[in-house]
């Protein structure tokens, strides 16, 4: 899954202000990332999507919905938890999840330019060095990722843009291969980015694009990861042997030269 990307500057697209930036030049899944719109409108979205039917019959607030999606406390009604990642959409069931499936039907179809993204090995028979690993895919040129939409409103009236980006197998990649990754981001050439921003492109349409959109050359290197914190030495166990108890001062009495108490 596509965690992580670095956005490419690109000239004659304006560039949305309010984005965070990163120290490492990276946007992370959940951050608020700026998404380029037909017409080269940029708009800041929260990337996880939250989709327009979330929590419908509750109608919470915005701080509301944004903790329940982020939570993984099991729901007693559905016995699954309330919170779910979709930073990731996956192109094989975009059009039947409901996460994803009125956004789609919709339209609701942006683009980020990218120059690298980041991946883990989640593939099954990975060998145990690998997991923990990060890796950073950088690609010949610039491209877009396709990206999905959405916008959620609470009951107070306020509302939440959120997206999704678009993947698909990565079977006949080699370089994804190689770092155990079964899932590649859709990436758009310039050409190709035009059509899936056209309002005009029919939803069929822009499905075959996706699948036909090919991948660029791509470069895997390894993140260095960040050394552990020595960890903190362990208390020193209490002593099996019994505490002696501490005695009551004994009360003195004193007498005077005739044996009565003072």
């Amino acid at each position: 899954m596509c965690y992580a990307y670095k956005p490419a500057s690109l000239p004659g697209i304006r560039v949305a202000g309010g984005a965070a930036e990163t120290a490492d030049g990276f946007y992370y899944a959940k951050d608020t990332v700026p998404i380029l719109l037909p017409g080269d409108d940029v708009r800041l979205m929260r990337w996880d999507l939250v989709p327009r039917g979330f929590l419908s019959r509750e109608k919470p607030t915005l701080a509301e919905a944004i903790r329940k999606k982020n939570s993984r406390a099991v729901n007693p009604e559905t016995g699954k938890t309330w919170g779910f990642s979709s930073y990731n959409a996956r192109l094989e069931t975009l059009e039947k999840l409901w996460t994803f499936k009125e956004a789609w039907r919709d339209g609701n179809r942006g683009v980020i330019p990218v120059e690298a993204f980041r991946e883990r090995p989640n593939m099954d028979g990975a060998p145990e060095e690998s997991k923990g690993r990060e890796y950073e895919v950088r690609l010949d040129a610039p491209h877009f990722l396709a990206v999905l939409f959405d916008a959620w409103k609470s009951r107070d009236g306020e509302t939440l843009e959120s997206c999704t980006v678009i993947t698909g197998p990565s079977d006949d990649i080699p370089a994804l291969q190689s770092i155990w990754h079964e899932r590649v981001p859709i990436l758009l050439s310039a050409e190709a980015c035009e059509i899936w921003l056209d309002p005009a492109t029919s939803p069929r349409t822009a499905l075959a694009l996706l699948w036909d959109a090919p991948v660029p050359r791509l470069t895997v290197q390894e993140v260095p990861q960040a050394p552990k914190p020595p960890k903190a030495p362990k208390p020193a166990k209490p002593s099996k042997g019994k505490v002696p108890k501490e005695k009551p001062d004994e009360e003195t009495t004193t007498l005077d030269l005739f044996g009565s108490v003072l």
